[in-house]
């Protein structure tokens, strides 16, 4: 992890020669512990985590074409989160399992051959390796500080109850919006041409997936932001010659 920046710093030295900036919201970051249980189909959590591992290869990458950035609150909220998501994982997975062996049984009595096999060591090997993706991902990112301004203006934004806000809360949510909202001029007047942020938060974000509430489709818009609500969308966005909004 990179040291923390202030929203209202120079980007230039960090942006250099990067073009695009990915910046990634909680529920995205901690949605590649959830692959296993939360993904519509193996293709789809192949997709996430190719894409997941290009970003952060990239961002790595001294010559790289990206960087990532996490707003305040996105590490607490990763590091709040990540247990409870591990246990629902591990509840889904045991009961898949515990599914697959039933019928592995009942093949038995039937007679039948069975050929269904449990490689439950090397399940624990993908787990491992998804949350070394995540800690990747944490790893390469440039993290920014608290702005006053900006949690000023995200305790507005709940009150007004302006989308990502929702009656009762999102406080958080509001936070790395406004954070967003704050350091995407610094990131582009740094010479990012594109700014992608990731968040799988359709419920608070979208009116319609992917169509973005308002007032947050204006704000994006007027600042050259791009919402994405998968990996493999930001990563084509990011990496992609022209711009994709």
């Amino acid at each position: 992890m990179n040291s923390p920046v202030e929203t209202t710093s120079d980007f230039r030295p960090i942006v250099g020669d990067r073009r695009s900036a990915i910046v990634v919201d909680a529920c995205a970051a901690l949605d590649l512990l959830r692959l296993p249980n939360r993904s519509q189909s193996p293709q789809a959590a192949a997709r996430a985590i190719s894409a997941l591992t290009a970003i952060t290869n990239d961002a790595n990458d001294p010559s790289g074409g990206s960087l990532v950035v996490l707003p305040p609150p996105v590490l607490l909220e990763i590091a709040s989160n990540k247990v409870t998501v591990m246990e629902e994982r591990k509840k889904s997975i045991t009961k898949a399992i515990n599914s697959l062996m039933i019928y592995h049984e009942l093949q038995k009595v039937s007679l039948q051959s069975s050929s269904i096999n449990l490689p439950l060591e090397e399940l624990e090997q993908v787990e491992i390796k998804l949350e070394q993706a995540l800690q990747e991902l944490i790893s390469c990112a440039t993290v920014l500080t608290e702005s006053n301004t900006a949690m000023s203006k995200a305790m507005e934004r709940v009150v007004r109850n302006d989308a990502p806000a929702t009656k009762g809360g999102q406080a958080k949510d509001c936070m790395i919006v406004e954070h967003l909202l704050e350091v995407a001029p610094k990131l582009t007047a740094a010479g990012c041409q594109k700014i992608v942020f990731i968040s799988s938060n359709t419920n608070d974000y979208c009116e319609s997936p992917p169509t973005v509430r308002e007032p947050l489709a204006t704000e994006f818009s007027s600042l050259g932001i791009s919402f994405v609500t998968s990996w493999e969308w930001a990563q084509h966005v990011a990496f992609s010659s022209e711009y994709a909004s």
